[in-house]
C-alpha cells in the first residue's frame, strides 16, 4: 500500500490514491467477517470526495458466491449454480458474476475473462453457461 500525501485538493489522482487506500483497508476487514466489499461510483470537486461502498455476505461454503444469488438466479429463469460458469457470446468468453432481478431486460451481469470489463446479458445466457 503506498503511503498518502497531505491532501489539499480533491483531483482525480488524488481521489482514486485515496479510495484505493480506503478500500484496502475495508478489505482486510471484510475478509475476516466473510463479506465481500465493492467500490461503486464516486464524487469530488475540490474540497469533497464522496464514494458509495457495498457489502454483500458470501456463501458459507467458501466459493465466494454471493449467498442470495442462488435465489436471485431462479427469479431470472437461470440456473441457481450459474454462478461463475462461463459461456461464450460472439468471439469472447464471459464468466457470470451476478445477477440483477429487477433488470428484467438484461438481468445477468459477467465479467469478459480476456479483458475484465462487465457487462450485462439476458436471462437466457445463463441456461446456456457452462
Amino acid at each position: 500500500m503506498t503511503t498518502l500525501q497531505k491532501i489539499t485538493r480533491f483531483d482525480r489522482t488524488s481521489a482514486n490514491l485515496f479510495s484505493d487506500a480506503v478500500m484496502s483497508m475495508f478489505q482486510a476487514f471484510a475478509r475476516q467477517a466473510g463479506v465481500e466489499v465493492t467500490r461503486e461510483l464516486g464524487r469530488f470537486n475540490e474540497n469533497t470526495f464522496t464514494m458509495k461502498i457495498s457489502f454483500r455476505v458470501l456463501a458459507q461454503d467458501g466459493s465466494g458466491m454471493p449467498a442470495d444469488f442462488a435465489c436471485k438466479a431462479l427469479m431470472v429463469g437461470a440456473p441457481p449454480d450459474s454462478w461463475g460458469k462461463v459461456f461464450t457470446q460472439g468471439w469472447k468468453s464471459y464468466k457470470i458474476t451476478d445477477i440483477k432481478p429487477r433488470n428484467t431486460r438484461y438481468p445477468i451481469l459477467a465479467t469478459c475473462v480476456q479483458d475484465g470489463k462487465a457487462y450485462k446479458f439476458p436471462a437466457l445466457v445463463g441456461q446456456n453457461a457452462r
